[in-house]
Order: C-alpha cells, then structure tokens, then sequence
C-alpha cells in the first residue's frame, strides 16, 4: 500500500520509483514490458548466454520462444542490449532497420538512441537505418 505523500513525492519525480514497485504496477495494470525498468545498477555489462537470452524473449512473449520456461521478464531495451553486448563489434553504433512500427518497437528505439541514458552508460546505441530505392535508370555494369 502507498500513503498519499509517498505516491505524491512519486508523482512530482522527487522520488525515485523502486524496482518493485515497477513491477507490481506494470502487472496489475496490465503494462507493456516496454514500462518496466532497465536494469541499470550493472557495475560492468553482462553478457547473457544463449539460454538466458532465449528464456528472457520467451518472457517477452517472442512466439519462437514461446516453448522454452520464461525467464523473468524484463524491458526489452535491456534484453536487447545484453544480446548486443554478446556480439563483437567495431563501432558503438548498432544499425537498426525496423520491419515494422509500433508503440512498443518505437520505445525500445527511444530508450537505446544516440545520447541517451543507456548509450552514456553503455557506449552503445542504436541507429535507425533505412533502405534506399535503386533509381529507374541505374544500371548493372
């Protein structure tokens, strides 16, 4: 149970919301895994195995995972960027072409972007790409 001045201090950003108190909103009131919180008290990032990854895309409700035990289920930026931290890679940026558009995928873009709280912690972000039309009149040599 929150008191008044608690949930008004909440209210006002003048205290943070706690893990938990994350969690329990976002299943009592049905909230995409987008508004629950990223984990961000890593000293180092973590990498995660195959199988962890693959338990934490069941957990986010992935239908090729959809036979494997959930894992607990977390905001997809950070199950993303603990995928990308298993990568190796040359640059900080991560190119992203969207195959598709909603709510959810457009938040998880949001949270990973150039300059934002995760990039400053990380060093990695992603980009958003895009395909270019070949003109009518290229031709093939």
């Amino acid at each position: 149970m929150l008191s008044q001045p608690y949930l008004s201090l909440l209210e006002k950003e003048l205290r943070r919301v706690r893990e938990k108190l994350a969690r329990k909103a976002a299943t009592a009131f049905r909230l995409s895994a987008v508004k629950l919180p990223v984990e961000t008290d890593w000293n180092a990032v973590e990498t995660r195995s195959e199988a962890v990854l693959a338990g934490d895309l069941a957990a986010l409700g992935y239908p090729g995972f959809s036979h494997l035990k959930p894992g607990r289920q977390k905001n997809p930026a950070e199950v993303l960027l603990s995928a990308l931290f298993a990568l190796p890679r040359e640059t900080a940026d991560v190119d992203v072409l969207p195959i598709a558009s909603n709510h959810e995928i457009d938040s998880v873009i949001a949270t990973a972007v150039e300059g934002s709280a995760l990039h400053q912690r990380y060093g990695v972000y992603l980009q958003v790409v895009a395909l270019a039309p070949i003109p009518a009149e290229y031709q093939i040599w």
